[in-house]
């Protein structure tokens, strides 16, 4: 609990600073993970454009960036030393229909099994992400490690 009250702490300050434009995915990303982050730096890598959310938007990736990263931690890819998370966002589309796209993919962690019960984190993340983005937001238990997807318009 404690986690998820530091996570919106960190999007908060994020919002701080622009209360009208929200934040940007990259420094959204960089907040949350940092308490995650190993030493190197080789746990996590992240990469796409500069997008800037609205702040419910901003709020509501930030929680499940942190659920996402605990949950890496305790049962997924993160769990083990070898254990790898691949962030990337970008923008598809034309200028009149643009989306989002956003993906976390573990990797060379222990073999995933679906989970016997849906938790508060895995409702927060595909419920009411889904609501904020107006789009998609799912969470994949596939056997290589777990991918958690994104589009939505923008």
């Amino acid at each position: 609990m404690s986690g998820r009250i530091a996570s919106l702490a960190s999007a908060h300050e994020l919002l701080l600073k622009d209360e009208i434009e929200g934040a940007a995915i990259g420094e959204i990303v960089e907040r949350v993970l940092a308490p995650f982050m190993d030493s190197n730096g080789q746990r996590f890598s992240a990469v796409g454009p500069t997008i800037r959310l609205t702040p419910e938007v901003t709020l509501a990736l930030s929680m499940a960036l942190h659920e996402l990263a605990t949950n890496a931690i305790k049962y997924g890819a993160l769990s083990i030393p070898e254990g790898h998370v691949t962030i990337r966002w970008d923008l598809n589309g034309n200028a009149t229909e643009r989306r989002l796209t956003f993906s976390w993919a573990e990797e060379d962690g222990p073999i995933v099994a679906m989970p016997t019960r849906v938790g508060f984190g895995t409702r927060m993340i595909e419920r009411v992400l889904s609501r904020h983005i107006r789009g998609k937001a799912e969470i994949q238990y596939l056997p290589e490690g777990v991918h958690f997807v994104i589009e939505a318009p923008i």
